[in-house]
């Protein structure tokens, strides 16, 4: 990323990164491919458990950030603009976001849908043995609008061509994530059949993915698997049509 910038300024502007000055900096820049569920960008800036952010070692205040990512999805920005707010506020920090893709993942069933969220589907034994075992792994009731979309209720779609075309991918995505959640030895709890999710739910389901990686909130059909693992291994038992390069396979 530094060399395509420092390649920029170079063709621009006639200067290298190595010659600009670091004094009185009043604006910063974070970039990323996507915003998922918010948590990567909420704890860059904020502090976690074993982390500081970059809001707490801000060398300015009253300064500007700017967040540019390629993607966004509406609920995770949501989440993150709450964690900072503050914060924010505090120290009187401007911040401005550019986002070239924005997928609506707000679960409103007459709403556009821009991920996987399947209507109820009833009577596939695999299926409801998942949700079975999902019910008794969370300790509570999960909320109806977490696992299934209302049935018979007409969405906005532009993710696939017709309402049929996105109940066939639906469906096959999530009996074939539940078949490499249950093939996996010990999944992580936020592991989901469409997408890995801390919320109790199938899965977080977005499609959005770069030429560079995938996320691992995609469903888990386009990215998991390894397959020079041997077939009697979980790995090997599915073979992704766009592997994880960066972050290893759970």
């Amino acid at each position: 990323m530094l060399g395509i910038v420092n390649e920029v300024l170079l063709q621009e502007y006639g200067f290298t990164l190595a010659m600009t000055r670091t004094e009185k900096i009043q604006t910063y820049v974070y970039m990323d491919d996507g915003i998922y569920t918010g948590n990567r960008l909420r704890y860059d800036l904020t502090n976690g458990t074993d982390s500081i952010g970059w809001l707490s070692n801000c060398p300015s205040s009253q300064c500007t950030l700017w967040v540019y990512t390629i993607a966004g999805h509406t609920e995770g920005i949501s989440y993150v603009k709450k964690h900072i707010q503050d914060e924010v506020e505090e120290k009187q920090i401007n911040v401005q976001r550019k986002t070239t893709l924005m997928i609506n993942n707000t679960r409103n069933p007459r709403g556009e849908i821009g991920v996987l969220w399947p209507e109820n589907i009833h009577g596939d034994p695999y299926i409801d043995s998942y949700i079975a075992d999902l019910q008794v792994s969370s300790g509570k009731k999960i909320a109806a609008n977490n696992l299934f979309r209302h049935t018979g209720i007409s969405s906005q779609e532009k993710l696939f061509s017709s309402p049929e075309a996105r109940r066939v991918v639906e469906k096959a995505f999530l009996q074939k994530g539940i078949q490499i959640v249950k093939a996996s030895k010990n999944p992580t709890p936020s592991m989901r059949p469409l997408g890995f999710m801390p919320l109790v739910s199938l899965g977080f389901g977005t499609f959005f993915a770069t030429y560079r990686n995938i996320a691992n909130n995609c469903p888990l059909v386009l990215w998991w698997g390894d397959p020079d693992f041997p077939i009697t291994h979980p790995f090997g038992q599915w073979h992704p049509l766009l592997p994880r390069r960066t972050n290893s396979v759970v």
